[in-house]
């Protein structure tokens, strides 16, 4: 296994923690009204920085997307306690047990359902810091 895909594995359980949602590793479906809160751990982009010369070590910097999925009269106020619960897990273990170098938060963004007024989809993006060799991904 990559250790991309290990790092991802290790945020979905990391989430876990967040009481009152459910959470999924890049899921396709669409959620369901009668879900609940979803939360939705997705890789978004990765880039590679060479370290010195040759076949030696590379710093990757994964971009994630932890989507969380409310629903309510005013959708950010039912999402704020989701959103404070989910960053405070994530920074409060910011190498994921030695997995990462560094996690950085770098935006979050908020999608209002234009069909479901009452729906919201909001995205919290991390940077996630780590190291392989230039020749693997594990």
């Amino acid at each position: 296994m990559s250790q991309r895909e290990n790092i991802l594995a290790a945020v979905t359980t990391l989430l876990t923690g967040v009481s009152g949602a459910t959470v999924y590793r890049s899921r396709e479906a669409p959620v369901d009204r009668t879900e609940g809160v979803t939360i939705v751990v997705a890789p978004e982009e990765e880039s590679v920085e060479l370290k010195g010369s040759g076949q030696g070590l590379v710093l990757r910097s994964l971009t994630i997307v932890i989507r969380v999925i409310t629903r309510g009269a005013i959708p950010d106020q039912v999402a704020d306690p989701y959103l404070v619960s989910a960053h405070g897990l994530l920074m409060a273990n910011a190498t994921l047990g030695g997995l990462a170098a560094l996690i950085t938060e770098t935006s979050t963004r908020f999608d209002f359902e234009m069909a479901d007024q009452t729906a919201l989809a909001t995205e919290l993006r991390y940077e996630i810091r780590y190291h392989t060799l230039a020749s693997s991904l594990t």
